[in-house]
């Protein structure tokens, strides 16, 4: 009896196999980060949540080799985030998503962002039952020339890129997020804490603080374009700033506003200066 349970498991294997690489047009390509949608399926938008999410997955590559899926992203502090045997099945939305209120959702926000949403999807996951990718890639979808997955109900689009574009150069240059900093959450879901570390070699707490302001959105708008030398306090935009010098080589700057807090802690050190940036948002 056993043995013919094995074989069965065999025979199905075999034939998802078969599936997946008999007609598999997504072999030996390479997906690059393209945008987060503005809107998320309940068709709501959250700017901060939005650059929350721009800013873990920029830096996120999916390369897919004969049979294999090799996920990695350099804005973590272990890029290395998934390597699995796939299986690439085609099904209708309807049979996908289990839910023709979940299929209009998803539809509408297609059209938003101006992407056409095929009647048929095919799903990208593990090829073994059980070793899947942690979320949101355990659930990878490929619709018309987009892969997608979906993190907070917001839609994270990748393209086919076999090469680095010009585009994809400016916006590695632009963003030194992934230069400088890393995020310490483990896990991608967002709970409402963020936590990074950026580590400046060789510079200063000046030089440290003036590359802060021009590669973070949020901090641009909000601290001053000139460090202070003493502890200082002042309110911008709706938002309150304080300075706060422990000592010369440390720096503390907290930024509160009605539901987020973001928390600087600069500190020098013999090799460069290191940054610690927290940011609770209540929601």
């Amino acid at each position: 009896m056993c043995n013919r349970i094995y074989l069965v498991y065999l025979l199905l294997i075999s034939l998802l196999s078969g599936i997946a690489h008999s007609d598999d047009d997504i072999k030996e390509t390479r997906w690059v980060f393209d945008k987060i949608s503005e809107r998320d399926l309940l068709g709501k938008h959250n700017t901060y949540t939005v650059n929350h999410l721009n800013m873990i997955y920029n830096k996120s590559i999916l390369n897919i080799g004969n049979k294999r899926l090799i996920i990695t992203n350099d804005f973590l502090e272990n890029k290395n985030i998934c390597s699995m045997e796939y299986v690439k099945l085609k099904k209708s939305t309807l049979s996908y998503f289990m839910s023709a209120k979940t299929v209009n959702m998803y539809s509408m926000l297609f059209k938003y962002e101006n992407i056409q949403f095929p009647e048929d999807v095919y799903e990208i996951t593990s090829l073994f039952p059980g070793k899947e990718c942690p979320v949101p890639y355990d659930a990878i979808v490929k619709a018309g020339s987009n892969l997608f997955v979906t993190d907070q109900d917001y839609v994270v689009f990748y393209k086919q890129s076999n090469v680095i574009t010009s585009q994809d150069n400016t916006l590695y240059l632009n963003n030194n997020w992934g230069k400088y900093c890393h995020n310490r959450n483990v896990e991608s879901q967002f709970d409402g804490t963020s936590e990074y570390i950026c580590i400046f070699d060789n510079m200063g707490i000046n030089e440290s603080y003036q590359e802060v302001i021009s590669f973070d959105e949020n901090a641009s708008g909000k601290l001053s374009k000139i460090l202070p030398n003493d502890n200082n306090s002042y309110k911008t935009d709706g938002s309150s700033v304080d300075y706060k010098w422990i000592d010369n080589d440390r720096l503390k700057i907290l930024v509160v506003m009605d539901s987020e807090t973001t928390s600087y802690y600069f500190n020098k050190n013999n090799t460069g200066t290191n940054l610690h940036v927290l940011v609770e948002a209540q929601y």
